[in-house]
């Protein structure tokens, strides 16, 4: 019996083959997309927020509204960062946990995830900490919301 890590593995080596669950930065948008209209000063953080939200659930909407299938879920918590030596090179170690699920859209409630992305940045409760993927096996397509400012389409 094969677990659901190797289940999705075999789908990105298939799909998207320079892409691997050791690490987020492997996972490359084909469009990037700019969610907010104005990063001035004079934009309220609240009204910020709500329009990154509202923009990306409409995107959201119109990926996976109708979708049946599960969707995969990937979430990476990170614990820290720790400065690593080799062959007198230095770089930045980041360790993160990594969860991955399947769940059909019905259980996903995607607007509050989305205001808990677009919250952590600005300090503002409740947010999430993870960087969270979601990728839909039976169209090849994905999505993942940065912050209140972008989100990328897998």
């Amino acid at each position: 019996m094969h677990s659901i890590r190797h289940e999705l593995e075999n789908y990105l080596t298939k799909n998207y083959p320079d892409t691997h669950i050791e690490t987020e930065h492997t996972f490359g948008g084909k469009i990037t997309i700019r969610i907010n209209t104005s990063e001035e000063e004079t934009v309220e953080t609240n009204q910020r927020i709500s329009q990154a939200v509202s923009r990306a659930t409409l995107i959201w909407n119109k990926m996976f509204g109708k979708n049946q299938t599960p969707l995969w879920i990937i979430s990476y918590k990170y614990d820290g960062e720790q400065l690593i030596e080799t062959n007198d090179e230095y770089y930045e170690k980041i360790g993160a946990a990594i969860s991955i699920g399947k769940f059909t859209i019905e259980k996903i409630n995607i607007e509050n995830i989305l205001t808990g992305i677009a919250n952590r940045d600005n300090g503002i409760d409740p947010k999430i900490g993870q960087s969270v993927y979601f990728l839909d096996a039976e169209n090849n397509t994905g999505f993942h919301m940065n912050d209140d400012r972008y989100m990328i389409h897998i």
